[in-house]
């Protein structure tokens, strides 16, 4: 996967007794790995769960959500590079992750595309083979160039050129090393004096051990140990049922519009209350897809850092939080890669509420050279600041281009900073309790709900109002549960009116002429009437 990347070496201080990790001793090089798992999306993390030479553990509906994105028909995506988006999502912090001595996602570098006429209407593509707004194809890659300055001595996201040493619990917690604070974490952990139980050992983390480390950090508290003492047994699926609604609060209440809102007709089995599916639009699919591009570090942000999943994972935001104050993380940069990072160029989503920022698009001179036979687009990145209010075509001459904009993937043919969406707008599509999304067909849904053996006069059909606070639950209990849109309607059966009612003012409104088509209920009561004729 990473085969250019070295191993890293920590310390780690074993009671042998327990058979369990006290803590980890490292420079920035493995802290720096570490902190990076708060920049992956949640659909990078999914996909690295689900590699086949590792033990598999679910996280909550996310499985059964990038499984959707995976199998649903591009024709309905806006591009077909909306599907790479969805299941390969890039993060804004590429440049410095490429610099970690361990790249967990096996890409090496930012890739970009340009197509071969190399003239002034010419645009990169981050995906190959993409329309170019001049009616080529973007079939040339084109190397990015880096900058000579950036030291590998130096950290990442953490200090490391003076040498620094870092402390790491087993729960993940990272904090400066000092002799206090391995006295402090002695102590806290009832050792104290009597070191005679304790013993010193040295291992050697490769990408192996750092993703057996991200997804232990999501069920268990104790993943060092699981890790370098092989006692983390079978990797268990990641359940945690909804508690409750999520209570909006700092930073959750100033992300994203608090004032749009969409509808969703949920089917409910009357006798326990429970969703069996939904139907819904576009918007309320981009919302669930766009979920996938999330980096981590924004869902602990957008929740105002507190704690709601069952392993560790959390603690290694908290760190970053803590260690900002301390001037310990690299730079002002390195500490909002962390604890808010962006998602990466055009990932941003017009109909998602919550509205995780976006990185601004960047730029690119570029330079053509010519041999016998072969020709190399080489790229430098341009001051964004000096190209912030330039949307021109890249100026030419017979051998560079200046300014070259990326395009959105989303959006071919345009440069603007448009996001659009990931889903086409006339599409409607049925949705799962555990976030299966499938083209709606009314035939499926009848097969689905006869395969749940629910009788016809069992089921009930509301309308909901998706908005701000209701899309947050679903992220929520789509990283906690195999529910999740159960967390629309718990404790609210009287909020939303049952689909009958809102079909009776519909029909009495005269700009609302049409015939009232047929509802889920009327269906089955027709089918069951058919049934027992022929019988």
């Amino acid at each position: 996967m990473a085969a250019n990347y070295q191993p890293i070496s920590i310390k780690i201080l074993v009671d042998k007794e327990k058979n369990q990790v006290l803590y980890a001793e490292s420079d920035h090089d493995f802290v720096d790995v570490l902190f990076s798992f708060l920049t992956l999306p949640l659909g990078t993390i999914t996909r690295l769960f689900r590699c086949p030479q590792s033990s598999f553990s679910e996280i909550g509906c996310m499985n059964k959500l990038y499984e959707s994105a995976n199998d649903i028909n591009t024709s309905y995506l806006q591009t077909d590079a909306c599907k790479k988006m969805l299941l390969n999502p890039h993060r804004a912090s590429e440049a410095e992750c490429s610099k970690l001595k361990l790249n967990l996602e096996g890409r090496k570098h930012k890739e970009l595309y340009l197509c071969g006429t190399f003239s002034a209407e010419c645009m990169l593509s981050p995906y190959y083979g993409v329309p170019c707004s001049c009616g080529s194809f973007t079939t040339h890659n084109a190397y990015i160039e880096e900058p000579s300055c950036v030291s590998r001595a130096d950290g990442v996201f953490v200090k490391g050129s003076s040498g620094e040493r870092y402390i790491v619990s087993d729960d993940l917690h990272v904090m400066a090393g000092s002799i206090p604070t391995c006295m402090f974490m002695l102590d806290k952990l009832g050792i104290g004096d009597d070191v005679s139980k304790i013993e010193e050992r040295t291992v050697t983390v490769g990408v192996q051990e750092m993703l057996q480390l991200l997804r232990r950090s999501w069920i268990s508290q104790t993943p060092l140990t699981d890790v370098f003492l092989s006692n983390q047994g079978a990797l268990e699926m990641v359940k945690r049922e909804p508690s409750g609604r999520t209570i909006l609060c700092g930073k959750e209440s100033a992300t994203g519009s608090t004032d749009k809102k969409f509808e969703v007709k949920l089917i409910l089995r009357k006798a326990t209350n429970q969703v069996l599916y939904a139907e819904a639009n576009h918007d309320f699919v981009d919302q669930l897809f766009s979920f996938l591009t999330f980096p981590l570090g924004s869902v602990f942000n957008i929740f105002g850092g507190k704690c709601f999943l069952k392993g560790s994972i959390h603690n290694i935001y908290s760190s970053a939080m803590e260690l900002r104050s301390n001037s310990i993380l690299e730079s002002k940069e390195g500490e909002t890669l962390l604890t808010h990072p962006k998602l990466s160029p055009f990932y941003g989503c017009d109909n998602q509420l919550l509205s995780i920022e976006e990185d601004a698009p960047p730029r690119y001179n570029c330079k053509q050279r010519k041999g016998n036979g072969w020709r190399l687009f080489v790229l430098t990145e341009v001051d964004a600041a000096s190209t912030s209010n330039s949307r021109s075509p890249g100026k030419k001459n017979s051998s560079s281009m200046d300014g070259l904009a990326v395009m959105n993937p989303k959006t071919p043919f345009s440069n603007s900073n448009i996001q659009g969406g990931f889903v086409k707008g006339n599409s409607k599509f049925m949705v799962t309790d555990d976030l299966v999304v499938t083209p709606l067909s009314h035939t499926s849904c009848l097969f689905f709900l006869r395969r749940l053996n629910v009788p016809y006069h069992d089921i009930e059909e509301r309308i909901v109002n998706v908005g701000k606070e209701e899309v947050l639950n679903l992220l929520k209990a789509s990283l906690i549960s195999e529910a999740a849109l159960r967390s629309l309607v718990e404790g609210t059966d009287d909020m939303f009116p049952t689909v009958n009612q809102e079909m009776e003012v519909c029909i009495g409104n005269p700009k609302h002429k049409q015939v009232k088509p047929l509802t889920i209920r009327e269906i089955l009561n027709i089918l069951g009437d058919k049934t027992e004729s022929t019988g």
